[in-house]
């Protein structure tokens, strides 16, 4: 798939493709050998981040760069968007 090329450029031509769907960009989020740029590309568009599947994919990627000290506030608002049935989850992470 061209989203895992090491060039930023094509992974950035692959999510501004008009023929990429949602569950497209939920496997994507989902994915931890893409370049950073890609996550945080899907974080701050507001289409993608109206599914709640896609934000989930993003808060549970280990190697999302929005997890990083620079970004906190793009991944705390992204948690602040997980359901209740999801916190007990997040509680027994080994990162929490």
């Amino acid at each position: 798939m061209l989203i895992r090329d090491p060039n930023k450029i094509v992974g950035v031509a692959v999510l501004s493709s008009p023929k990429i769907t949602e569950a497209e960009i939920e496997n994507i989020a989902k994915m931890a050998n893409v370049s950073d740029e890609i996550p945080r590309m899907i974080g701050f568009s507001r289409n993608w981040t109206k599914s709640y599947a896609i934000v989930h994919a993003l808060t549970k990627n280990p190697e999302d760069a929005a997890r990083d000290v620079d970004e906190l506030p793009v991944a705390a608002g992204r948690e602040g968007f997980a359901e209740p049935l999801d916190e007990p989850e997040h509680s027994r992470s080994p990162s929490a």
